[in-house]
């Protein structure tokens, strides 16, 4: 039985390298081959008489959501991935899906950026996302950019369901957590802007393209990437450049 579950987990390590080559794996949550309803490769901290649990009804991402109930003034609790290596050269890309059961409780993404894989090795922790009013009712996909500080190596993700310094009680729910490492990739915008001299001087502008962009964080990183050619017509009477 334990070969098997074993089996179940790394298939469900290999599905999601497979699905967009995450830095974090079981980000789904699907895989509990012990049975102790904790997630593989995840670990959780309830807060006092807050309540975690592994969510099969109302799943945003496979199976299996999870799920943060919090009474009140004490919170519900945070669930935290295991290291995985990273570059302050690389970006990381980190996606989720979320809803709650009231708007007012307080929900976090973190990430903790380590020197080496012992975590004792912490530098520092980065809060991308901290909402504790509008929070969705329906499940809702964020996406957010972060860059390990200059000697980060080692990074962990961290979301924190209806935090203790929030008297409101509610459920918190997460799905769908994907870790990766470049720049998101937006697609191609098909439209052209056209440029024509009018004099020796400067040019003309004769139009603009619009990108559409999701949602950014003050630390996000936009590449624009531009294909182009040029036509040169001369003026024989015109000095030459």
């Amino acid at each position: 039985d334990l070969t098997i579950d074993n089996l179940v987990y790394l298939n469900s390590m290999l599905g999601a390298i497979a699905a967009g080559g995450s830095l974090v794996a079981n980000g789904s949550f699907e895989a509990d081959a012990d049975s102790n309803d904790i997630p593989d490769g995840w670990t959780i901290e309830e807060y006092t008489a807050g309540a975690f649990a592994r969510d099969i009804t109302t799943p945003g991402h496979g199976a299996v959501a999870i799920k943060f109930t919090s009474p009140g003034a004490t919170g519900g609790g945070e669930i935290s991935s295991v290291l995985f290596p990273v570059s302050p050269r690389v970006p990381i890309i980190i996606d989720f899906l979320t809803k709650s059961s009231v708007a007012g409780i307080h929900n976090q993404l973190l990430v903790s950026w380590y020197t080496t894989s012992n975590l004792a090795d912490y530098i520092e922790t980065t809060t991308l996302w901290d909402k504790d009013t509008s929070n969705p009712s329906a499940w809702k996909r964020y996406q957010f950019v972060a860059c390990a500080p200059a000697t980060g190596l080692w990074a962990c993700v961290t979301l924190v369901g209806a935090k203790n310094d929030n008297a409101t009680a509610g459920v918190a729910y997460f799905d769908g957590v994907t870790v990766t490492a470049g720049l998101p990739a937006i697609g191609w915008v098909e439209a052209a802007i056209a440029e024509a001299s009018t004099s020796i001087a400067g040019w003309t502008d004769c139009g603009s393209v619009s990108i559409p962009l999701p949602p950014l964080s003050a630390t996000s990183i936009v590449r624009v990437t531009v294909l182009a050619q040029h036509k040169v017509e001369t003026d024989e009477t015109a000095p030459q450049r």
